[in-house]
């Protein structure tokens, strides 16, 4: 399917976007912007970042754009043009990708997932540990007291090393198992860094079979480089 046909069905001026460039000058540069614009099979524009005196980005940068919309995960590859051309604008443009990948996420499927967290409510800090998580929530237990309703905001770390901080979430169940508090907590709308980063590290999970096989992965980012490709693919 061409992607002006299903990118464009996906875009809305003042989407939020998370960019990750890989200049010749950092493999690694993140930014968040905001769609502004396009021309269908042309180009995207986009909110030009600021980095102050020293630019790390150069015209024809590679880079992978992502954001969520009506409850799908996307994701294209694309890079940098006019670029200097721009430079005294507030925008910037990125050319119309060839390929456009979409995974929607409304089931919320869960994935076996234990981490260390801290659950912060009502001015007390809990350590707790995580059972479960899926795009839309996840399972908590702790020693902690905490009722259903409460709204909560947690840290913890995914199995690649990408730090979940601040995810701001709702206590919706409570159950006691063995003198702990299990709390089945919904992730609060709205906080796209932290839902991509944890949409990707579930579709890369559910894309392996239980015993550890491959199967056909269905992935939103795919980058050669094994510096930059645990990044973006949370792998």
């Amino acid at each position: 399917m061409a992607a002006e046909k299903v990118l464009e069905d996906h875009l809305c001026v003042g989407q939020v976007v998370l960019v990750q460039a890989k200049s010749v000058h950092n493999p690694a540069v993140r930014f968040r912007s905001v769609i502004r614009g396009w021309h269908v099979g042309v180009r995207i524009i986009l909110d030009r970042p600021g980095f102050g005196n020293i630019d790390p980005l150069h015209e024809g940068c590679a880079c992978t754009v992502r954001f969520l919309n009506n409850g799908t995960a996307c994701a294209f590859r694309t890079y940098l043009t006019n670029w200097l051309m721009m430079s005294n604008t507030r925008w910037c443009h990125v050319s119309w990708p060839e390929t456009f990948e979409a995974i929607s996420f409304r089931k919320h499927p869960r994935v076996p997932f234990s981490a260390p967290c801290t659950v912060r409510f009502n001015g007390t800090a809990a350590g707790g540990t995580l059972r479960d998580i899926s795009a839309g929530g996840c399972g908590v237990l702790t020693n902690t007291a905490v009722e259903a309703g409460t709204q909560v905001t947690m840290d913890f770390s995914l199995p690649s090393g990408i730090a979940i901080r601040n995810l701001r979430s709702v206590v919706r169940n409570v159950r006691i198992v063995q003198a702990q508090t299990v709390a089945g907590c919904e992730f609060m709308p709205d906080q796209l860094p932290v839902q991509s980063e944890i949409i990707l590290y579930i579709n890369h999970a559910l894309s392996r079979k239980p015993g550890g096989g491959a199967v056909t992965r269905r992935l939103l980012v795919i980058d050669s480089d094994p510096a930059s490709s645990g990044q973006l693919c949370h792998a």
